[in-house]
């Protein structure tokens, strides 16, 4: 069962409502869909009797109190906190992934995941998301969308700035919508403001005053012309197709509408007010930016059918040497990674858990759509790869996979390519693999034992020191603890026997030169991506000595500039591209031989 999401919202005076009305249609949405769900109010805002005026209810029974954080486990904490202080960062980092919503403080760059529902400031940290789309909006439209009234015909206004009300901003949009004759204004009073009653347009139109609007937002489509401030009436409005007008209470709001592009005061020359060149201008800027914002068509899911799947999975240390984690230096949907700044090892930390069903499809259909071929289908070109990794094998040990009949375990076996290609060479083979079909193959066509089981593995208890040679063919990359794989590794091997490896490369031509679509494109179960230059330090730190690195998956046309021609057409070029990749170590994957030492290894994992 999922842990519960617990969501933070901003209620300090001068914050509006937005954030905690959002918090709470969170958490009642999230609990209709069967996900466990909690609002937790930080010290020093309003508090928990102004919280239940504004969300026009009781808050009883799905509020944390402040001794409670820390003795229940959470999922997901969710910070829609406007900008977030820095000890509330630490503090609820250390308990759990952390998803901002629409956050803009200083600490925006170190979330787990960001999720911006309206629009940042640009220069801020990229968001994992923008999704206006994802807001919950108004189900009432406009059958014309931001049509202008014909002239002669009344303006339907409103004016509405959140639940403190908008104080000088009322007065300021009633004088600017006075000279607008025949207009029907709707002023409505912030539900924890002092009242507006008194607010006048200047001797313009008369006012309707609304005190409480619980539903405002199904309301938007019968006016001609919302004036608000940046937030979420601004997108509602434009999701219900009625033309928006900002004024802005803060320069940061400012700067927010003049980001997203949304009308300002400032984008026309005002002189008397409000007029009819100013209603077309505002109907065309607000059709643009419903445009842009995907929020024309019929909506399909809300941030709580998005966030009812989220099972985060991060790692709380780097998952190799254990070094505090530094912020997400790239994002993507649902993803984000860290470089560690210690071993320059980069891991993923994903929103609905990573991960991949390591069964047959996993051999067949989804490794042909990679690779062109099913695994089977390839089975002699991975036999060739096996019998070259076997050579260096030998080449490098000191002991045992020299001798007659070495014991070799294959982790992550699949169908047995390497292992088929290792007992044909005199090697004692054992396989293991977390597919049941895969090991089953292993077992009927090649007599080989294989046993169904995830690395590191608790069955392998009291075979320490018995194998001459453990192998990890692109598995490391898979597991949630390489560090306890690795651990376990040593521990299984002899003195003097060989730990090899292979893995997607962080340095190569991809690595480097197209950064964001490698990661953009690396695969959802792939925890980890390492850095050849930096596991030489990390395999001695464990245990190993005669570390060798060895350099695969050279791809000449991945090089930028003249890769491009170093085709088939081109075979000097190709060639000259290939010496060049292999020269300055750009192979996009790379394996790694080690024989195990006598050193106490240093690592921050042991068997």
């Amino acid at each position: 069962m999922a842990l519960p999401i617990l969501a933070l919202a901003s209620f300090e005076r001068g914050r509006g409502s937005g954030h905690l009305v959002r918090c709470v249609s969170l958490v009642h949405a999230l609990r209709e869909r069967g996900r466990a769900a909690f609002l937790f109010l930080p010290a020093g805002g309003r508090g928990a009797d102004e919280a239940c005026v504004v969300a026009g209810a009781g808050l009883g029974g799905y509020v944390v109190e402040e001794g409670e954080l820390e003795a229940k486990q959470w999922g997901l904490i969710v910070c829609d906190r406007f900008k977030t202080p820095a000890d509330e960062f630490a503090r609820f980092a250390a308990l759990a992934p952390v998803l901002g919503i629409d956050e803009g403080g200083r600490y925006r760059s170190g979330f787990d995941f960001l999720l911006d529902l309206l629009p940042a400031l640009p220069g801020r940290p990229e968001p994992n998301a923008l999704a206006p789309h994802l807001l919950d909006l108004p189900k009432n439209r406009k059958p014309v969308p931001f049509a202008v009234p014909a002239l002669g015909q009344a303006v339907k206004i409103l004016i509405s700035f959140g639940a403190e009300g908008g104080g000088e901003l009322s007065s300021r949009a009633l004088r600017l919508c006075g000279g607008l004759g025949g207009a029907r204004i709707t002023l409505v009073e912030g539900a924890l403001s002092e009242g507006e009653a008194g607010a006048d347009s200047a001797g313009g139109p008369p006012v309707q005053a609304l005190r409480s609007a619980p539903n405002l937002k199904e309301t938007l489509a019968g006016y001609d012309l919302v004036v608000t401030h940046f937030g979420l009436t601004a997108f509602e409005s434009l999701c219900a197709g009625t033309p928006v007008m900002l004024l802005s209470p803060t320069r940061y709001h400012a700067k927010l509408a003049r980001a997203a592009r949304l009308f300002t005061v400032r984008s026309w020359p005002f002189r008397r007010g409000l007029d009819g060149m100013a209603l077309t201008a505002i109907a065309a800027r607000s059709a643009e930016a419903a445009r842009r914002y995907a929020l024309g068509g019929a909506q399909t899911a809300t941030v709580a059918d998005w966030m009812a799947a989220l099972e985060p999975k991060r790692f709380p240390s780097c998952p190799v040497c254990a070094a505090p984690p530094p912020f997400p230096f790239a994002r993507f949907p649902e993803k984000s990674y860290r470089r560690c700044p210690r071993c320059k090892t980069i891991s993923m930390a994903h929103a609905r858990g990573g991960g991949a069903a390591y069964t047959d499809e996993y051999f067949f259909e989804s490794y042909k759509r990679q690779y062109g071929k099913t695994y089977l289908e390839d089975f002699p070109n991975l036999t060739a790869l096996a019998r070259r990794r076997l050579r260096r094998i030998k080449r490098i040990a000191a002991s045992g996979a020299g001798a007659p009949s070495p014991a070799l375990l294959d982790v992550g076996c699949a169908y047995g390519a390497f292992l088929a290609a290792a007992q044909s060479e005199g090697f004692r083979c054992e396989g293991l693999d977390p597919c049941a079909g895969a090991v089953e193959y292993v077992r009927d066509a090649f007599g080989i034992p294989a046993r169904q089981a995830y690395f590191p593995d608790e069955g392998l208890r009291g075979q320490e020191g018995t194998f001459d040679v453990v192998t990890l063919w692109y598995v490391i990359e898979h597991l949630q603890d390489p560090a306890a794989a690795i651990g376990q590794a040593r521990a299984l091997l002899k003195p003097g026997g060989v730990f090899a490896f292979s893995t997607p490369s962080a340095s190569g031509a991809s690595g480097r030169f197209a950064s964001k679509r490698f990661l953009r494109d690396s695969p959802a179960d792939h925890w980890t991506i390492w850095d050849p230059r930096a596991v030489k330090k990390i395999l001695r730190d464990a245990g190993f000595a005669a570390v060798r690195v060895v350099g695969s998956g050279h791809h000449p046309e991945r090089l930028p500039l003249v890769g491009r021609y170093a085709t088939a057409k081109n075979p000097l070029l190709y060639k000259l591209c290939m010496t060049l990749s292999r020269a300055f170590k750009l192979g996009d994957t790379f394996e790694a031989y080690a024989v195990k030492s006598s050193t106490t290894p240093v690592g921050a994992h042991q068997p």
